[in-house]
């Protein structure tokens, strides 16, 4: 029983120090609620079959892992030193709302209304205004609806997928 704890405790590390690393990097000057709103739906997409978001199985099962959703956001791909106090404080605040956001997670708290992707809404209006719509920039194989309000605060714009 010890095996299976020290398992399911090294899996809960994985997943809130991905999330505090894509929070600093994809939230970076966006106000605390917008960085959950960017945790929650890296989170939201450990809910869908690996099909979906057509990712690149690391360990062959077929099942949603962190590695094989990870490659889709860009600000876990940035590196950062955390050398001077503005830096090691927004690192301090991406713990926090990751291991909040990853506690609301495992109750069922999803403040997105299930969002699964998101863009900024500078390049969202730039392919807008291309004539480009949320399927041209997400997915085609899916309807999408937009589920944040687009005159709020945030500086992106979330989106989930709308079940057929």
């Amino acid at each position: 029983m010890l095996e299976r704890y020290n398992e399911i405790f090294k899996d809960s590390l994985e997943i809130i120090s991905s999330l505090a690393i894509v929070i600093m990097g994809e939230g970076e000057g966006v106000s605390e609620k917008e960085k959950k709103w960017i945790a929650h739906s890296l989170l939201n997409r450990l809910n869908y079959p690996l099909r979906v978001f057509d990712p690149i199985d690391n360990d062959n099962d077929n099942l949603p892992d962190l590695e094989d959703i990870l490659k889709d956001f860009d600000g876990y791909k940035r590196s950062f030193a955390v050398t001077n106090k503005i830096e090691r404080e927004a690192l301090k605040t991406s713990i926090k709302i990751a291991i909040e956001c990853f506690n609301e997670y495992q109750l069922g708290i999803d403040p997105t209304n299930n969002s699964v992707f998101f863009i900024t809404k500078l390049a969202y209006n730039k392919y807008k205004n291309e004539g480009k719509t949320l399927n041209d920039i997400f997915t085609r194989y899916y309807n999408l609806e937009i589920t944040n309000d687009l005159n709020d605060n945030f500086q992106h714009v979330f989106v989930k997928l709308i079940e057929e």
